[in-house]
């Protein structure tokens, strides 16, 4: 008989049952094909005391769920949460069997870090607090996963491995207290020989420790997802390293297969390890879709012999909670329909406004070519009408431009005129003094020298040179006139022209 038979079984059948044939003959005994007894829904919980009621009922509070203790990933979380229905399951999260099995830091008992989640994480490693859990707990037995213990590398340091908390991202931001790191320890890959070595030699101390203590082990046999689920069918996850830990995890299995007479192998079929955008955890090659769970956990409870009532209490409330979320979701499906249909309408309300609006587009525009026509043909008649006007002006300056060359040449040939006639009246003013000289001579002389009968002889030669005399004058007051007013003057011109 396996392992698990021989532990697991009767500890949950007739130990705590014995004492008490009321409760043994309460549930008739069923049989399977190999005519072994198969557990009922009441014999998955243990009698912790003997307190009997009047009716000889045991009381519920006389009554605990047994413990099931699962170490590493999410893979084993999960597949042992599915029987928290029946049983009280302690996950220890990233505890791998290296971690659990190797020494202990002796000498040091805590580590101190500024994270509190980082300080308790790296002592629970170190002072093996989780052997002390799987010796003093008193689980029904330890189920784990070698493959999930390929997602992280380790430390060691004089016989003590430790996950390496960093890599794996057990907290946010995690890191390690300075200096801790540095002290000794050295990394391991878990895609080496090296760690192969490891996990062998510290699962034969495992696998002797749960002989003496009476725990049975079980061992989950499985490989990483290298493909998908998406709309368009079973596609590759395109994650490399897939394959190569798949490699490192057959490797593992060939050692692990001397082994198998001291375990209880839970044989995962490879078809399962697939995984899709809503798997547990998000997708991921360690992460496979919610349907290997149940396939999981049947072939579990399988393993442990559980009759229907059992196996339908388990995966009626996995079933249950899947269609309270599946009832969710269509919920959530429906409200969105309403809102599409909403979305839909308001959507026609809106195409009914936008071709309102075209509408009113087009009228605009209609109305924008008209006044942009008539705003060309406004344009158009005022440039024709100013290019005339400018025209007009043009001709106008031309003329105003010879009118004012005329003048120039007029204004020039007044100026040389004038310059003639000053000089011309310089030299008759210069002959009137020269006259005027003569004359006082002329009658200095007649006074001098006979008097009135000197003048009457002159007088006829005053006679004659009279007109000569007053033609001077009037020349030499028109020059006056002339030197006192414009040259431009027309009435001026035309006299000077005139004398």
């Amino acid at each position: 008989m396996k392992p698990f038979e021989s532990a697991f079984y009767p500890r949950f059948c007739w130990r705590h049952y014995a004492a008490h044939p009321r409760l043994l003959y309460a549930a008739p005994r069923q049989r399977d094909r190999d005519n072994r007894e198969i557990m009922s829904i009441s014999e998955i919980f243990r009698v912790v005391g003997t307190d009997i009621t009047e009716s000889g009922q045991v009381p519920v509070s006389a009554l605990r769920k047994p413990k099931i203790l699962s170490i590493g990933g999410c893979v084993t979380e999960v597949l042992a949460g599915r029987m928290n229905r029946l049983a009280d399951v302690t996950h220890l999260w990233r505890v791998t069997v290296p971690c659990l099995m190797s020494k202990k830091v002796e000498g040091r008992t805590y580590f101190e870090s500024d994270d509190h989640q980082l300080s308790e994480r790296i002592n629970f490693e170190l002072t093996k607090q989780a052997l002390r859990k799987l010796k003093t707990g008193g689980y029904e037995f330890l189920i784990f996963d070698p493959t999930s213990d390929f997602n992280n590398d380790y430390y060691e340091k004089d016989g003590c491995i430790i996950s390496d908390m960093e890599t794996i991202g057990l907290a946010p931001n995690w890191k390690w207290p300075d200096g801790f790191v540095d002290a000794g320890w050295v990394k391991i890959s878990p895609g080496s020989y090296h760690y192969l070595e490891i996990y062998f030699h510290y699962l034969k101390e495992l696998i002797a420790l749960a002989e003496e203590i009476g725990l049975p082990l079980v061992i989950m046999k499985r490989r990483t997802c290298v493909n998908k689920i998406t709309h368009d069918g079973m596609t590759g996850l395109g994650d490399p390293t897939s394959t190569e830990i798949n490699w490192w995890v057959d490797l593992l299995w060939k050692k692990i297969d001397s082994l198998l007479g001291r375990l209880n192998v839970l044989d995962l079929n490879g078809r399962f390890a697939v995984t899709s955008f809503d798997v547990p955890f998000g997708e991921g090659k360690f992460h496979p879709i919610d349907e290997f769970y149940d396939y999981a956990a049947y072939k579990l409870m399988g393993l442990m012999r559980l009759g229907d009532d059992l196996i339908s209490e388990v995966m009626f409330n996995v079933y249950r909670d899947r269609a309270s979320r599946r009832l969710a979701i269509h919920s959530e499906r429906d409200g969105l329909v309403r809102e599409r249909d909403e979305l839909v309408r308001g959507r026609g309300d809106l195409i009914h406004e936008r071709d309102v609006l075209t509408h009113e587009r087009d009228a605009l525009r209609f109305a924008l070519e008209n006044l942009t026509a008539e705003r060309d043909c406004i344009l158009a008649r005022e440039t024709e009408n100013a290019r005339i006007a400018s025209e007009n002006h043009s001709r106008e300056l031309t003329a105003l431009s010879a009118a004012r060359d005329a003048a120039l040449a007029e204004s020039v040939a007044n100026a040389q005129a004038r310059d003639n006639l000053q000089r011309s009246y310089d030299e008759l003013s210069h002959q009137h003094g020269e006259l005027c000289a003569q004359q006082s001579r002329l009658f200095n002389d007649l006074r001098l020298e006979g008097g009135p009968m000197a003048l009457r002889e002159v007088l006829p030669l005053a006679r004659a040179w009279r007109p000569v005399i007053r033609c001077i004058g009037k020349i030499k007051r028109s020059f006056r006139r002339l030197v006192g007013h414009s040259s431009n003057d027309p009435a001026h011109r035309s006299e000077l022209h005139g004398q």
